[in-house]
């Protein structure tokens, strides 16, 4: 594809805003005391493993959009070579928007970025590894995403709940499935143009308090409701459907059990399809689990090494703030 760039984006302005968070995304915190702009040593190498993974099976330039905070940790722990571009105008423009609460509202920044990115594009989320080359038949498509999910429980939204939150907003679905956003192809500058309007106009409210369903409906539900209101085509790279809150396995042998991942039939199965491993899902796990995170350490090294890139390969896995060998990265 021509003129294709893969993007990526780090936001930093939520971590000093961290002792406001609630909701998932305070369950999900690392737990960091640092007053110091800080990524936890194990997802350093995780976001290497992504980053080169990226430039492996992207075949294209890569992009980072970050603000001067960023630049400077990702300058210090000596990975900014391997952007292509840095992008800090953006970001730092949205650190200067008082409208924009970054404890409730802490995916702005990547709507943002994305949404200021010409088409085309990949974006991907920095926990987000690919284990393909990007396929062809990408380029048929308005935006291809990662899944489609299937909203239950505390992340389903209705009329009542927007009514209450002073929300008006036509494009509204409660039955629509929303897509995924940790993977975004988009080929379509309309796409970008209804999404960014449709996250300004929530996140540039006033709350006293913002639940978990009104922070994902600013990131991935009013996504689905643009391509919805434009009729896009689009398609996804997992072929299957995510459940939200789906039953434990303790019920999987009694009746009406429902399961995490499904398949729904008329859903277009495209081949090649992409395989990749999306961290988030044990990412809370993780920081708690010293020893499947020395596991996933070693993992993920091994796949920095594969894709080309030893120099970036970190050692020492219960201590890694330390450079690893001679020409080696620092971290710390």
């Amino acid at each position: 594809m021509n003129n294709l760039r893969i993007i990526f984006v780090n936001w930093t302005k939520p971590f000093f805003y961290r002792d406001q968070f609630t909701g998932y995304r305070k369950s999900s915190d690392s737990g960091l005391s640092s007053n110091k702009y800080k990524i936890p040593d194990h997802e350093i190498v995780m976001q290497i493993a992504a980053i080169t993974s990226a430039k492996k099976y992207g075949r294209c330039p890569i992009k980072l959009f970050t603000d001067d905070c960023g630049y400077e940790y990702y300058k210090k722990i000596n990975i900014l070579s391997l952007f292509d571009e840095v992008d800090v105008q953006v970001l730092n423009g949205v650190n200067n928007n008082p409208n924009i609460n970054p404890a409730q509202f802490w995916t702005s920044g990547k709507i943002i970025s994305i949404c200021n990115q010409e088409p085309p594009f990949i974006f991907m989320d920095l926990d987000l590894i690919i284990k393909d080359y990007i396929p062809d038949w990408f380029s048929n498509y308005d935006l291809v995403h990662t899944h489609w999910e299937i909203c239950r429980g505390p992340l389903y939204i209705n009329f009542s709940q927007l009514k209450e939150y002073g929300i008006e907003m036509d494009e509204f679905d409660e039955k629509m499935m929303i897509p995924n956003t940790s993977f975004l192809f988009v080929n379509d500058q309309k796409i970008l143009d209804k999404y960014l309007k449709l996250h300004l106009q929530l996140v540039d409210k006033k709350y006293d308090q913002v639940p978990d369903w009104l922070w994902l409906m600013s990131d991935q539900n009013i996504l689905g409701y643009t391509i919805r209101e434009l009729n896009s085509k689009v398609s996804e790279i997992t072929n299957k459907i995510f459940v939200q809150y789906p039953d434990g396995s303790h019920n999987e042998e009694k009746p009406g059990y429902i399961p995490d991942w499904i398949e729904i039939p008329g859903i277009v199965k495209n081949v090649p399809k992409i395989s990749y491993e999306h961290v988030w899902i044990t990412k809370g796990a993780l920081i708690k689990d010293h020893e499947s995170r020395n596991k996933r350490v070693f993992e993920w090294n091994e796949i920095i090494s594969n894709n080309g890139f030893n120099e970036y390969v970190i050692l020492g896995y219960s201590n890694i703030h330390r450079r690893a060998k001679s020409g080696g990265i620092h971290i710390g």
